[in-house]
């Protein structure tokens, strides 16, 4: 009775800590707004009394099927958690995960990332091998490197690429600096989560 309440703990405590670590990555990739964060949270201290008092019921199928749905899950949460620090190495204090956005022109018809598919996005040096691994998980696309914003804009504006790639903090800085073309005729249709090394 003993080892069977001790491997429940063990399995309850797991059920926790990956949780925990999961809901970290979840935030610091900012995966998900606080809405369905909160509603995460609630869900897990709903399933988490459940599961304790399946535990202590005295009926062995209840305790077996607790036991493998919370093996299941933790099974889930572990896989959640790799997939992430391989992708964004979020346990990484060298690390940040930044928002940017996939800027085109207002008088173009792209709705989202995928529609750019096979087109080229203009990116700034700042930050490129990151950003082109964050973007090829998405789509297959082309890019062209600039080291110059007015650059940047004037081949949007030519054509010479579909979109830019820009993070939120850097295209606010820019409007401020009065940028035209960043003003009055770009609209932003999706977004990338890139990982940049804290300075």
């Amino acid at each position: 009775m003993r080892s069977k309440y001790l491997q429940s703990a063990l399995n309850l405590g797991l059920y926790v800590l990956l949780f925990i670590l999961c809901t970290f990555g979840l935030i610091r990739t900012d995966s998900l707004n606080k809405v369905s964060m909160i509603t995460l949270c609630i869900l897990f201290i709903i399933s988490f009394i459940i599961f304790t008092k399946l535990y202590l019921s005295r009926k062995e199928i209840l305790y077996n099927i607790n036991s493998f749905i919370v093996f299941l899950l933790n099974i889930i949460l572990l896989y959640g958690i790799i997939n992430m620090s391989l992708n964004y190495n979020f346990l990484s204090p060298s690390y940040k995960i930044e928002s940017y956005n996939i800027y085109v022109l207002n008088n173009t018809t792209y709705k989202d990332k995928k529609e750019l598919s096979g087109k080229t996005i203009g990116i700034l040096n700042m930050n490129e091998k990151n950003t082109r691994d964050s973007l090829n998980r998405y789509i297959k696309i082309s890019y062209k490197t600039y080291n110059d914003i007015d650059e940047l804009t004037e081949s949007l504006t030519n054509g010479t690429i579909q979109g830019v790639l820009l993070s939120e903090d850097k295209y606010q800085e820019l409007k401020k600096e009065n940028n035209l073309v960043l003003n009055n005729r770009l609209k932003a249709i999706d977004k990338v989560k890139v990982k940049e090394k804290i300075k």
